[in-house]
């Protein structure tokens, strides 16, 4: 283990899960959308965790927190979720 390895942080694989970096296009029909509209977690299962815009981190994104082409999104659940997730935030 690494000398800076904590034993309180979880390892998803281990529980099933995994999380992803989700890019949001431009063209993307959330773009300028509000992420409550997603409807993310009722639809997959799966979490936004946080957002990284530009040179920000915006942990915990809000339901009217709203999205911008070029977000990267912080998705986390199972492998079925994600990809689910992805392919919504994928939506034009």
């Amino acid at each position: 283990m690494p000398s800076h390895h904590n034993p309180n942080l979880l390892s998803t694989t281990e529980l099933g899960l995994v999380a992803e970096r989700i890019e949001l296009s431009t063209t993307s029909y959330w773009n300028g959308r509000v992420l409550g509209e997603t409807r993310m977690r009722t639809e997959t299962g799966a979490s936004i965790v946080a957002v990284l815009r530009r040179a920000e981190a915006i942990p915990s994104p809000t339901p009217d927190f709203r999205l911008a082409g070029g977000d990267e999104l912080i998705v986390i659940g199972t492998r079925e979720g994600v990809e689910t997730a992805a392919a919504i935030l994928g939506r034009e």
